[in-house]
């Protein structure tokens, strides 16, 4: 009884000691792939903007970036800013501001441009978008994506015109 005992525990302890250095195994490979991710993340955006009776607007859409990235949402009306919304949060893959006003007043039935933005980093992304799109944003790439030697972190930054007509 006694040997099977002492079999048991030692069966025990090996058997800790395998899942732990495969615990840390694992650590290590996530560690290595955040500090080099493969793969890359091409943004897309769909936007639709909806102006109430009330003359506030939303703008929303879809986009591919993970959940819990932040945005920043930027209407301009002939080159001026007229209204911003940050943070403007993904979540399964939609997003949509608050009502917003062009600098306190109502829309006016005209021409505008939106630019969606964001920063990636850790100063402006949470820990499970930068997990995804590395720490600096490095798998992101495409037309939007702009990045500079003076600052780390990749900017994105998506513009599209349109017209509220009703």
């Amino acid at each position: 009884m006694l040997a099977v005992m002492v079999l048991g525990g030692a069966l025990d302890i090996w058997s800790w000691q395998v899942r732990a250095r495969r615990q840390r195994a694992e650590s290590d490979e996530i560690t290595r792939y955040l500090d080099h991710p493969v793969g890359r993340i091409i943004p897309r955006f769909e936007l639709q903007f909806r102006r109430s009776e009330m003359g506030d607007l939303r703008v929303g859409g879809r986009s591919n970036l993970p959940d819990g990235t932040t945005l920043e949402a930027q209407i301009y009306a002939g080159g001026v800013l007229v209204a911003v919304d940050y943070p403007v949060t993904v979540s399964q893959g939609f997003f949509a501001t608050r009502p917003l006003l062009q600098r306190g007043k109502p829309f006016a039935l005209a021409s505008y441009q939106a630019r969606i933005r964001a920063t990636f980093g850790e100063r402006w992304q949470p820990p499970t978008v930068l997990r995804v799109v590395g720490r600096f944003g490095e798998r992101l790439e495409g037309p939007f994506v702009r990045r500079s030697d003076a600052a780390p972190g990749a900017k994105l930054e998506f513009t599209q015109d349109f017209v509220l007509n009703q």
